[in-house]
């Protein structure tokens, strides 16, 4: 690793760009030195990869966290994964690539340098989910409830099913339901709880759920 000098890989941004990365760092038997996001690249003369994501990669990395490390290495990796700062990726690499070298003993320990960083990321998220369930309240206006948070992270996909329910709960199944979640550093999302032929049966309907900045 000494003799190809400083590798950086540049990926898509998304989750399953990120492990089509691991795959590849894998396939090369290489790991790292960076990782960033297509759009957070700029001009260098660093030697990078390009990731093309790819969707069965993904799956078979994604497929091996949870066999290999377990299933509370694939929640820290997807919970590290909706931090929202720099040096995440980078993170969940050294993770992984520690996990599945010297197995899952080896990614449980948090005190680890190679695990620490990305388990503090992890616990922030969490953290500021715990923090928005116990604190969003919603307002009822023309029939919709509306709430308007701060995030620190990326941290809607562990809210949206949460708070669907909570307000099917409040409101019962007879009607529609249109809840609507304003983030400050996301774009406007949308959801829908419905009944479904007056039965308990809820069919949850998640709207322009973009996971970028306006």
């Amino acid at each position: 690793m000494s003799d190809r000098g400083v590798l950086v890989f540049a990926y898509d941004g998304s989750f399953e760009g990120l492990m089509s990365a691991v795959f590849d760092a894998f396939s090369m038997k290489t790991l790292p030195d960076d990782i960033f996001p297509f759009d957070d690249m700029e001009p260098t003369l660093l030697k990078i990869h390009t990731v093309g994501t790819n969707f069965e990669h993904a799956k078979r990395v994604e497929h091996a966290i949870a066999e290999k490390l377990g299933r509370g290495a694939e929640n820290l990796v997807r919970r590290g994964f909706l931090y929202d700062g720099e040096g995440k990726e980078t993170a969940i690499m050294r993770f992984l690539w520690k996990g599945f070298n010297e197995g899952a003993k080896a990614a449980s320990a948090i005190g680890d340098p190679d695990v620490n960083p990305l388990f503090k990321m992890a616990t922030a998220v969490s953290n500021e989910q715990r923090m928005l369930f116990g604190f969003v309240r919603f307002a009822e206006s023309g029939g919709a409830l509306t709430a308007v948070i701060h995030p620190k992270h990326f941290v809607l996909p562990l809210l949206r099913g949460y708070f669907c329910l909570l307000c099917s709960d409040s409101f019962g199944f007879q009607f529609m339901l249109s809840c609507r979640l304003l983030f400050s550093n996301l774009p406007k999302t949308r959801f829908f709880v419905r009944s479904h032929n007056n039965s308990s049966n809820l069919i949850l309907n998640a709207l322009d759920i973009i996971f970028g900045r306006s």
